[in-house]
């Protein structure tokens, strides 16, 4: 397992400064338009996009015949690219806090506790994305994977998109929220993520399950 967290870290490591970059650069886009809700949307862009990076080179060298001959298990080569997903994701996530926090400091955006609030329930829909976009790789491949990332990134956006030009009447669940104290809202966001690192394990071990019975 160790040997197999370390390939991972190498194969991440190559492309998170890339990803780090990109986040810098939107963060100071986001200053400019002063949007904080951009950051959180950009950091589940970011971790949907770390399973296809870790099985990306795989194919290539020829690794998923190569490891059949090695004392590597299959369940130790998904949970390490899980983890090392996992890594990436809080790595973003303290990122995002430290953001959070700067736009408090500097005026830009005072509703702290709300904020958190939105990161940690973007962090929650993030790890499932995650999940989802793995076991959708390692069962179709990468190829046909980045197709299927498309629509699962693109369906909510443009829905969300429609319903914002639609007008309306306020649903309680909006009502609901606004009138939600910033505790109640905090604990469902803490909820949310607690769901969404659930359903990320259960995501990855049927992705386990999946890669046990592929051939290669």
């Amino acid at each position: 397992m160790k040997a197999m967290l370390y390939a991972d870290w190498a194969v991440l490591k190559q492309t998170m400064r890339q990803m780090l970059i990109v986040f810098i650069v939107l963060t100071l886009a986001a200053v400019t338009m002063e949007s904080i809700s951009f950051i959180y949307m950009l950091t589940i862009m970011l971790m949907i996009m770390v399973p296809m990076t870790l099985f990306a080179p795989d194919p290539t060298v020829g690794w998923e015949r190569y490891s059949l001959s090695m004392p590597v298990c299959r369940k130790d080569i998904v949970w390490s690219k899980f983890a090392m997903s996992a890594l990436f994701a809080g790595v973003l996530t303290v990122l995002a806090v430290l953001v959070t926090i700067a736009f408090a400091v500097f005026g830009l955006d005072k509703d702290f506790v709300f904020n958190i609030a939105g990161l940690l329930f973007c962090q929650g829909i993030g790890l499932l994305l995650s999940g989802v976009v793995m076991c959708m790789t390692v069962r179709w491949g990468t190829e046909k994977a980045r197709y299927l990332f498309m629509a699962v990134v693109w369906t909510p956006i443009l829905i969300g998109f429609v319903i914002s030009k639609m007008d309306l009447p306020e649903i309680a669940l909006v009502e609901t929220i606004q009138q939600a104290s910033d505790i109640q809202i905090l604990g469902a966001s803490v909820i949310a993520l607690v769901v969404g690192v659930l359903l990320d394990l259960m995501f990855g071990a049927i992705t386990v399950r999946i890669y046990k019975k592929k051939e290669f």
